[in-house]
């Protein structure tokens, strides 16, 4: 039996993410680093939308997508439970949809999605990175297709003519334009008047996404931060934790979450139906606890789960629609 719950979040509380960072952080110290004084440079930033689509284009996709299959594969049926109940409960329809951002991997609409093979088929993978959208195509021979598609201009690109999309979905994949207002206006084009974008945030955003949070709510830094160390010879970066001046956490997801959110309320013609902290937990005949935060997931004592052991999954959920 899988529960699934919402959680709130407030000023004093630790949110999901950081608390699970906080909680494996303990177990396994030096798998984590701590570093202080984390600073951006503005300048590196895309300047234009042109750069940022090239600049994704040219990432290696088995480490902005490949990567984080690995610790999902154990968590499939939790979020799997977790879209399900979405769809169910917001009665988004199940055919005839994009996937945005889809990597290499095409994990949201082949592995979590509730969907039947026939409504598969009329799915649509998109990512502007050409390896990617030819590695996932590659991975499967059947089912939905596979198309190169800029978040920026979803309508040229899928060559829509007028037709629009009854749901829209993204798994990490919203934290990478650095232009975000502009891909969130992107797909409220795309989407049929009352369809759904539905996204989840279960890896740590892109740098610019924390910071950019933090500047907009007048802490612009330098920030001290912690994040998991990567495998050997990936140089991996971006935070999964900031630290407030008090000493507690807030992830880099929550930031995240405050940003897409903050984007959404401010894009005329969308309304922001869902933005939380979503928490999938089951029953386990295992000694140990397993979490999954942030694609981090490891056994933990099961007096951090409060009481028997049971898997846990957490990430973020962000629902809006056209109106």
């Amino acid at each position: 039996m899988i529960n699934i719950s919402s959680v709130p979040i407030d000023s004093v509380r630790e949110d999901p993410g950081a608390h699970w960072f906080r909680a494996l952080a303990e177990q396994y110290p030096e798998q984590f680093a701590m570093v202080p004084g984390l600073t951006v440079d503005e300048r590196k930033s895309p300047q234009t939308i042109r750069q940022d689509e090239k600049g994704q284009d040219a990432q290696n996709p088995q480490i902005t997508s490949g990567l984080f299959e690995y610790h999902r594969k154990a968590v499939r049926h939790l979020f799997r439970a977790i879209m399900e109940e979405i769809f169910r409960t917001h009665d988004i329809p199940r055919e005839g949809g994009v996937d945005i951002g889809s990597g290499i991997t095409g994990e949201m609409v082949n592995e979590w999605l509730p969907l039947s093979d026939d409504q598969l088929q009329s799915w649509t993978e998109t990512d502007i990175n050409r390896e990617a959208v030819e590695t996932n195509r590659l991975r499967r021979q059947s089912g939905s297709s596979v198309k190169i598609a800029s978040m920026y201009d979803l309508e040229k690109d899928l060559k829509l003519r007028g037709q629009k999309i009854p749901v829209i979905t993204g798994l990490s994949s919203l934290d990478a334009p650095a232009f975000l207002e502009r891909a969130i206006s992107s797909i409220r084009n795309a989407l049929v008047r009352g369809g759904h974008l539905v996204h989840i945030q279960d890896v740590r955003p892109g740098i610019h996404m924390g910071t950019d949070q933090l500047k907009h709510e007048q802490k612009p830094g330098p920030h001290t931060v912690g994040f998991a160390r990567p495998p050997e010879g990936i140089n991996i970066i971006n935070p999964h934790v900031y630290f407030r001046p008090d000493g507690s956490f807030e992830s880099s997801v929550e930031l995240f979450r405050r940003r897409l959110g903050r984007s959404i309320m401010g894009t005329s013609g969308l309304r922001l139906v869902k933005n939380e902290w979503v928490v999938a937990t089951e029953p386990t005949e295992d000694e140990s606890s397993y979490v999954y935060a942030m694609n981090m997931r490891g056994p933990l004592p099961t007096g951090y789960t409060g009481g028997s052991p049971s898997n846990l999954a957490c990430a973020v959920v962000t629902i809006a629609q056209k109106v």
